[in-house]
């Protein structure tokens, strides 16, 4: 059922010539791989999602990214899109502030449903956690 949900991390090799952000979200935006998809992962990050830049200062990084990324999904899949992406900045750069932006423009919501959307971005109902407690009520 939908509690079956959880979020886990990837890992991919990205070149070292690469900005580490750009390489990494380029990873995140191709979606699993064939045999990742064989083990169930699917990532709800829609397709053709691109970043269009990055722009990454001391204490901040600014995301800017196609349109698609706000196309589409009810509430849990636009969640889980939006934590996807935050996971992966804050993994990237855990103590930057995170601004997202969607076509130049910093977005408020996202999605049909609408969730709301703070700048700079944090953590919202977490499907890793959520995961991990209702696994630890299992009789």
């Amino acid at each position: 059922g939908k509690d079956d949900i959880s979020l886990f991390p990837i890992t991919r090799r990205i070149s070292s010539d690469d900005i580490p952000i750009d390489a990494t979200l380029g990873e995140l935006f191709l979606g699993p791989t064939k045999k990742e998809q064989l083990k169930g992962i699917m990532s709800e990050i829609p397709e053709g999602t691109r970043l269009i830049k990055s722009e990454v200062s001391e204490d901040e990084i600014v995301v800017d990214l196609s349109s698609q990324f706000v196309t589409g999904g009810g509430s849990a899949a636009v969640q889980l899109k939006y934590l996807q992406l935050y996971k992966t900045l804050n993994d990237i750069a855990p103590d930057k502030k995170i601004f997202l932006h969607v076509d130049g423009k910093p977005i408020k919501t996202i999605g049909g449903e609408g969730l709301e959307v703070s700048q700079p971005i944090m953590i919202i109902n977490d499907y890793t956690e959520k995961y991990e407690k209702t696994e630890n009520l299992q009789p």
